[in-house]
């Protein structure tokens, strides 16, 4: 081999073997990668056709509160709502036919005609079908309301029945 320095001490018989840069590392595992091809390495990302350095990794950043907090969340809303007086509670809402007018006008007499979240004790499907083109109306049933939907209401339309079950389940 060519490059290669035999020294050899005058003291003993030890010859050291002095190598060159390229023969410097002890192995293989020791040297420096050399990202030459994708077929070595698919996802390092200097390599041809690989991925990409710092990728996104799919994350769950969700978690839990526990069901007393949810009611004392809900609570507190309902509380605020009505103290600054956003909450009007209605006998009962009744349409003839599944109409938007009609329902709009409803709105607009009982001062709902913002943003408004009309609850009701179950599913009445002339009241859900005549408010769903009705922009920023939103209706629910009184087993499914949530704290961000009445957050997000500027008015809270509810009638007795609803009133009724919310103070049932919720209290």
């Amino acid at each position: 081999m060519t490059g290669l320095i035999f020294r050899t001490f005058a003291a003993s018989a030890v010859t050291e073997l002095i190598l060159p840069p390229f023969f410097r590392y002890s192995s293989v595992s020791t040297r420096p990668i050399r990202h030459t091809s994708s077929r070595f390495c698919v996802r390092c990302a200097a390599s041809a056709d690989a991925g990409v350095a710092f990728a996104p990794k799919p994350r769950d950043y969700s978690y839990t509160l526990n069901k007393k907090v949810k009611r004392l969340a809900l609570k507190s809303v309902l509380s605020a709502k009505a103290q600054e007086e956003n909450v009007v509670v209605i006998d009962e809402i009744k349409l003839d036919a599944i109409k938007t007018k009609p329902m709009a006008s409803f709105l607009k007499a009982v001062g709902a005609d913002t943003k408004a979240l009309v609850v009701t004790a179950e599913n009445n499907e002339v009241v859900v079908k005549s408010a769903a083109n009705i922009p920023g109306v939103l209706v629910t049933f009184a087993n499914l309301i949530n704290v961000y939907d009445i957050l997000n209401a500027k008015k809270l339309v509810v009638d007795k029945a609803a009133l009724a079950k919310i103070e049932e389940v919720f209290a």
